[in-house]
């Protein structure tokens, strides 16, 4: 974890006397306690978003570890994942048994242990317990960090991971003792591990080194042999990742179908690149500013002397902290912007930087410590208010009398349901891969010596790990019924998707369902695919009922 000692004895003295006084008239309990709130209000904001049901891509990460150990590394291949994480969840489900909140613990334990590293981190940056609570209760509350505090992938855990590594790497860069390399090796090891995006954490690093080298290069301790070692014993790490980082770039185009291209400035916001780095950074601009043009007019001598001593206080340490928070936060949505808006590979969404805004939150520290005690209190409200207005819960609020919006797929229902009879399940996921479903053999050439595509069919090995994949969902948590029924994937696009094969894979059956994760929009051409179906079979009727962003189809044939 972050080490617990000031970041340098030289960040807090001088004319920061007084803000000293005030911090060591605080006992550890005073400390403690807003953290404590802060952790208690955030596990009760999470605790019915525990309890929901899982959502499609949280069914893939239970079907990865629905299976032996030995099937987990290759299952999460199949949906572009690394196995590391699916086997800490496989140790949880195996230990607390396949229920929603014990498959999501790790998550939320992950978000909790980053809201106390940066309440501890921006305690020590700043010697304010107010900016320490103001990080952590923005951590706490923010919707987003609720959303992935409250699901089955390893995004929280990134998180993190990515806090600590950084930490770690800052204090390496003022004292590389051996425990420090070794813990930011070790975290990049992990990040790289944990989700292949994040390993622009430690590309990062090198560019931060460099940066500080050049501009502040009195107080870095950390020499070009050492980095040099560390990260090479960091690539070395991550040989075995290459070759499926390699399968997947070649497959890059796909992310297309669910991400635009970066036009303006929407992709901003959606980052929320606002409210974590633009209006606190002119916030802070303005109050200085206003601060500085009435120094320099006031004739009052303590005023003057008050702005000097405070410029006086700005330690290279200081500094070099502001220069590292900014630098990562920064320079990963650089590079992903450019990837993206190049067409080179299209990946600028919050989710594949999810490692910079526990990071951007640091940066509100440096800004902070340029400030007086009473400043202070006017930038903390200036930007917990439009974080309030960013983050949507008055949006929320006016719209859905709620501040926490439900994931809105409820697979649970829906197995409910289905699981009443045997008839065929059709499903539509939603899954970008299953766009490659228009590629596989057509069902009746499949050698079928079972009861279908499904169970115990020995079917023809092309595309058999695709449509296992696909039907992944079916397989993972939630009980669908007797697994032998038939069962088919459907591809996403089914106005180009011949009803035939389909038809005849039902030729004995008399009704059948299909599960659709559609929006409204492509409802009704998903609709006219299922009627077209029902023609084919010589007429019925479909009836459809509504889980959420779920569609569960009927159909009875005549």
């Amino acid at each position: 974890m972050v080490p617990m000692e000031p970041f340098h004895s030289s960040m807090l003295h001088g004319t920061r006397r007084a803000k000293m006084s005030l911090s060591r008239s605080c006992s550890p309990m005073q400390r403690i306690l807003p953290l404590l709130f802060i952790l208690l209000a955030a596990v009760a904001v999470r605790w019915e978003s525990l309890n929901e049901s899982l959502w499609l891509d949280e069914l893939h990460s239970t079907w990865v570890i629905s299976g032996d150990w030995t099937d987990v590394a290759q299952r999460a291949r199949i949906g572009n994942q690394s196995p590391l994480y699916f086997y800490v969840l496989k140790c949880c489900r195996g230990i607390g048994g396949s229920y929603e909140p014990c498959i999501r613990l790790p998550s939320l334990l992950s978000v909790l242990a980053t809201t106390i590293m940066l309440y501890i981190i921006a305690l020590r940056a700043t010697g304010s317990t107010a900016i320490g609570a103001l990080v952590a209760t923005v951590a706490a509350f923010d919707p987003k960090f609720i959303f992935y505090a409250t699901e089955a992938r390893p995004y929280a855990v990134v998180q993190m991971v990515a806090l600590m590594t950084v930490a770690c790497f800052y204090y390496c860069v003022q004292t590389p003792t051996m425990p420090r390399r070794v813990a930011w090796i070790t975290g990049s090891v992990l990040l790289c591990y944990l989700h292949y995006t994040a390993v622009l954490v430690p590309l990062t690093t090198a560019l931060v080194l460099v940066w500080l080298w050049r501009s502040r290069g009195a107080v870095v301790q950390y020499s070009l042999t050492a980095y040099t070692i560390d990260i090479s014993l960091v690539v070395i790490s991550t040989v075995p990742l290459w070759s499926h980082m390699l399968q997947i770039a070649g497959r890059r185009q796909q992310w297309e179908q669910f991400i635009p291209r970066p036009t303006g400035w929407t992709w901003f916001a959606k980052l929320d690149l606002d409210f974590l780095l633009l209006v606190p950074l002119l916030t802070f601009l303005a109050i200085r500013f206003v601060a500085e043009k009435k120094r320099q007019s006031s004739d009052d001598e303590p005023v003057k002397r008050t702005g000097a001593a405070i410029a006086a206080t700005r330690s290279p340490h200081h500094a070099m902290f502001g220069v590292v928070t900014w630098l990562f936060a920064l320079t990963p949505i650089v590079i992903v912007w450019t990837v993206s808006a190049g067409g080179w590979a299209v990946v600028l969404l919050y989710r594949y930087v999810i490692f910079v805004p526990p990071i951007a939150l640091l940066t509100w520290c440096s800004m902070a410590h340029r400030l007086t005690s009473w400043r202070q209190s006017l930038f903390i409200a200036v930007v917990l208010a439009y974080c309030v207005y960013g983050m949507g819960y008055a949006t929320r609020w006016q719209q859905d009398r709620t501040f926490i919006r439900a994931r809105g797929e409820d697979w649970r229902a829906v197995a409910a349901v289905v699981r009443r009879d045997k008839a065929p399940i059709l499903l539509r996921s939603g899954f970008v891969e299953a766009e490659q479903l228009m590629q596989v053999p057509p069902i009746d050439e499949w050698d079928r010596a079972g009861a279908g595509p499904h169970g115990s069919e020995r079917r023809s090995k092309a595309g058999a790990d695709l449509v296992e994949y696909c039907l992944g969902p079916l397989h993972a948590i939630y009980d669908f019924g007797e697994p032998s029924r038939i069962q088919w994937p459907l591809p996403n696009n089914l106005t180009e998707y011949d009803v035939k094969p389909v038809s005849d894979l039902l030729v004995d059956a008399r009704e059948a369902w299909i599960i659709m994760r559609i929006s409204r929009k492509r409802y009704k051409e998903s609709l006219a695919w299922a009627e077209a179906l029902i023609t084919a079979r010589g007429g019925g009727t479909v009836v459809a009922e509504k889980y959420g962003s779920l569609w569960l189809l009927r159909l009875e044939f005549k």
